[in-house]
């Protein structure tokens, strides 16, 4: 769903600028399930490799190192979900992280695969090496907390220097790094991005050194995040450094007002400490506040039903809740039934009857209200209806016209390869 929807998402860069960038230099490589292979190109490099679990990715520079020519199709083919909870995205961005860096031991690692480009090489290397940045990240904050605490810095230079040298090269980086994103991840959601992978991406990195294979665990794709500090378990590494600035900065700020143990140091040490502070602490709020309590997704909709024989309009719906607008008065815990057509893949409608649980109630303009409900037990056929609704037709229908019209083109000549 996440891939075509109107909305940003941290996905939206890669499919948006890297992937295009990628095909360019023809080093777009299989990944997931949208792709189409030829059986020749797979039976060219003996079948799909599966000596990493990224087989997808392992894969790929396998085929061009054989000459073979992959293509980005810049439409939507498949829909899928995307992890529910936290917990689940950060286990299948540690999964992709693991495994695709398990390349590098690998016959097929870009920098000594034989036939590869040099443009291949550099777009595969850029792809791998950016799981380094959590490792890069962490060790700055290390660094950080060191300075703060023993007064010795990493290296000096007068106000002149830095003004000259250090302040224009940042604004260059961000000003670039924001302008080769081109408008897809500001710097603000790349930031808390990072720190929010610097764990995971760090015990790759790590786990690249050992010799223990690697397993591949299916990502859960129903889950709760239920906020509070619990939620600091999931992200140990960015809680526990956030934990030592926090010491280190309050140490160094007493110091700085006469009444601390630190040795002297200058105060840009302890406003660069505050800035990444600040920005973890962020983070971290951001995560404490999110409340998820749907354990599916609620598909965005917009179909009449009756409550009560009354005609409501339904707004979103999933196979266990929906949500509704329609003037009534209802208190939470009553019990409704919501009676409703879903349009099925042939392009008839079946009626079927709903009982819910009045769980929220938000007050709209004028008497109206939506009112969010959690689905009881119905029948089984009931059930198959809002499947097939939810996960088929509404998707479909959510698609741009041109590909709801069939207009989607891979001719033999355009694709010459391998997907």
């Amino acid at each position: 769903m996440q891939h075509f929807c109107g909305s940003q998402h941290e996905q939206t860069l890669f499919y948006s600028v890297i992937a295009p960038g990628k095909d360019r230099v023809n080093s777009m490589f299989w990944c997931g399930s949208a792709t189409v292979i030829r059986r020749d190109a797979l039976l060219a490099v003996g079948g799909v490799l599966t000596d990493t679990v990224a087989e997808d990715f392992h894969t790929t520079i396998a085929m061009h190192a054989k000459g073979l020519r992959t293509r980005y199709h810049a439409e939507t083919l498949a829909q899928g979900l995307a992890p529910h909870d936290l917990a689940a995205f950060l286990l299948q961005r540690h999964r992709w992280a693991r495994d695709n860096l398990r390349v590098f031991r690998t016959p097929q690692n870009p920098l000594t695969c034989p036939r590869l480009t040099l443009a291949q090489r550099v777009s595969y290397l850029a792809s791998l090496l950016a799981y380094f940045s959590g490792l890069q990240r962490l060790l700055m904050l290390a660094v950080l907390v060191f300075t703060l605490l023993t007064g010795i810095l990493p290296l000096t230079a007068s106000p002149l220097a830095l003004a000259q040298l250090w302040l224009p090269w940042t604004l260059c980086s961000v000003v670039t790094s924001v302008g080769l994103a081109r408008g897809t991840l500001g710097p603000t959601d790349s930031t808390q991005y990072g720190l929010m992978t610097m764990g995971i991406d760090t015990r790759a990195v790590v786990g690249l050194l050992g010799r223990g294979s690697s397993t591949c665990k299916v990502t859960p794709k129903a889950g709760i995040d239920e906020g509070g500090a619990a939620v600091l378990r999931v992200v140990p590494l960015l809680t526990a450094t956030g934990g030592a600035l926090l010491v280190a900065a309050a140490l160094r700020a007493a110091t700085a007002l006469g009444v601390g143990p630190l040795p002297p140091l200058h105060g840009f040490a302890l406003a660069i400490g505050a800035w990444e502070l600040t920005w973890i602490v962020r983070t971290l709020a951001m995560l404490v506040r999110r409340h998820q309590l749907r354990a599916q997704y609620r598909f965005p909709v917009d179909l009449a039903g009756r409550v009560d024989d009354q005609v409501v309009r339904v707004v979103d719906l999933s196979p266990t809740g929906s949500a509704i607008e329609h003037i009534g008065h209802h208190s939470l815990g009553d019990t409704i039934h919501l009676s409703l057509g879903p349009p099925a893949a042939d392009g008839r409608t079946h009626e079927v009857s709903l009982p819910g649980e009045v769980r929220s109630i938000v007050g709209l303009d004028g008497e109206q209200s939506r009112v969010g409900c959690r689905l009881g037990a119905t029948t089984p056929a009931a059930v198959d209806r809002l499947v097939e609704y939810c996960y088929i037709v509404e998707p479909v229908h959510s698609l741009p016209a041109e590909q709801k019209a069939g207009h989607t083109r891979m001719d033999r000549e355009d694709y010459p390869a391998a997907s």
